[in-house]
């Protein structure tokens, strides 16, 4: 089961229904945030209205691609309106050495990840790179709804991936194409939500900010909105983890692939625990959203005996490494 937008080019295809501006049209090629904010959520946008200029933006190469990486005056804006200022983050501008180990660590992992680059590219125009101005500030990476086509991104963007794995510094470019496809998802699903005019719930049975049961993270809750992105989030992770475990597997053993195993274990775990939570409120939910939460139960279940799986034994092992109960 797929969402409307699947692509790049349905994605521009559909901004451009809601436009007849020349000038939009170019703009809407180059997924220009501000234009696609305008024109995705009007309303939105004129509470909380920002302009990109080419000026305030830098590229950088990204496998086969270009992103865009915003000067600090721009990225700094841009944390404010999303009130990230409680985590004090200071973004910076393009920066000449991450701007290398990325480009270096990257090519490492071009050809396994083809595919997932290009999704990346597909839904992502521009990087915010932030920092930290407080030594216990955490804070990897994120995409927000109100900022299409924008990921915020730092240096734990290269060393972290979720729910709680450290990567090694020699698998730095995969944490980083891991984590870009993390928020692609998110805005790929921003995109299908403000384009269709659609919700998750039926109205008058539920609302997205319902919250949902789940006893095994408690270092945070879950609306149902939240929930169907994490899963949709975990599924596809799963399918990259194991992805990078086979082709690196070889070349790399066991032992420098402990925090891989782990990690993989890790979205298996949420995938399935979010697919059955999801399942149990599936009549509250509206198409597409309850058939995708039906393909993802059913998929996963499949998954866990194509691939020998004792769960209980993950469910052990997430629990102990995590420490929530």
């Amino acid at each position: 089961m797929c969402l409307i937008i699947d692509s790049r080019k349905s994605l521009i295809k559909k901004y451009r229904e809601k436009s007849t501006s020349i000038e939009d049209f170019i703009l809407l090629d180059k997924l220009w945030p501000s234009t696609c904010a305008r024109i995705r959520d009007a309303s939105l946008f004129a509470k909380q209205p920002f302009y990109f200029d080419d000026k305030q933006i830098s590229q950088f190469r990204f496998g086969s691609y270009n992103l865009g990486w915003t000067n600090n005056i721009l990225g700094q804006t841009l944390i404010n309106l999303v009130d990230l200022n409680g985590l004090e983050l200071q973004a910076i501008s393009i920066c000449k050495n991450r701007k290398k180990f990325i480009s270096n660590s990257i090519k490492i992992y071009e050809s396994i990840f083809e595919s997932e680059l290009k999704f990346i590219n597909e839904y992502t125009s521009v990087i915010v790179w932030v920092i930290p101005t407080k030594k216990n500030t955490n804070f990897c990476n994120a995409a927000f709804y109100d900022i299409p086509h924008v990921t915020f991104v730092s240096d734990g963007t290269l060393f972290f991936v979720p729910p709680f794995t450290q990567v090694p510094k020699e698998f730095a470019g995969y944490a980083f194409i891991e984590n870009m496809y993390h928020e692609a998802l998110h805005q790929k699903v921003h995109a299908h939500c403000a384009l269709t005019k659609s919700s998750y719930c039926r109205p008058g049975v539920a609302s997205p900010g319902d919250l949902l049961f789940f006893p095994q993270r408690q270092d945070r809750s879950f609306t149902i909105s939240q929930a169907i992105n994490a899963c949709l989030v975990y599924r596809n992770i799963t399918l990259l983890r194991n992805k990078m475990h086979q082709n690196s597997y070889q070349a790399n053993g066991q032992k420098k692939l402990y925090w891989l195993t782990e990690a993989l274990n890790d979205a298996l775990y949420m995938w399935y625990m979010l697919s059955n939570m999801l399942f149990q409120e599936r009549s509250k939910l509206l198409f597409p959203w309850n058939e995708m939460v039906l393909n993802w139960t059913e998929e996963v279940k499949n998954w866990i005996d194509q691939h020998k799986i004792t769960l209980k034994e993950i469910e052990i092992k997430f629990v102990e490494l995590h420490s929530f109960i």
